[in-house]
């Protein structure tokens, strides 16, 4: 689609320009791309270098923080996962992203509760709570 070659097009600029010409949304691309690439290592190293800017935008910053959870959550390391997506939460409470992420976390854990309250939260209708998705009965 338009928007894939355009999220691309910026990934590939970001990529050329010299680290020290990168905004933190620069990172934070890179550190999506990586992320997506199962590069955990790269992309954890680009939020860093990205939250090492102070970014003056929340929603970069918790985006950042945000996907600094997502890779520990990817990497089994449930507790940085979780004390990362509550960071992003409490900088940005209406980012849902990390809202579901949490969410996801706690109904691998078994906690319906806890992630039906983080799906609420975050502005995620599943309707009714008994879908199979929150039942565990998902294919």
């Amino acid at each position: 689609t338009e928007i894939e070659k355009e999220e691309q097009d910026y990934i590939k600029e970001a990529e050329e320009r010299a680290p020290e010409r990168r905004s933190p949304e620069d990172y934070l691309a890179l550190a999506t791309e990586k992320w997506r690439a199962k590069d955990y290592d790269g992309a954890l190293a680009d939020v860093f270098a990205g939250l090492a800017l102070n970014p003056k935008n929340i929603r970069i910053k918790a985006s950042l923080i945000h996907r600094k959870g997502s890779a520990f959550h990817d990497l089994g390391l449930m507790d940085q996962a979780k004390k990362y997506y509550k960071e992003a939460i409490e900088l940005d409470p209406s980012f849902s992203l990390p809202h579901h992420n949490l969410g996801n976390l706690y109904k691998g854990q078994g906690n319906l509760e806890a992630a039906k309250k983080e799906y609420e939260e975050g502005g995620i209708k599943i309707v009714p709570f008994t879908h199979p998705f929150l039942s565990g009965h998902a294919g």
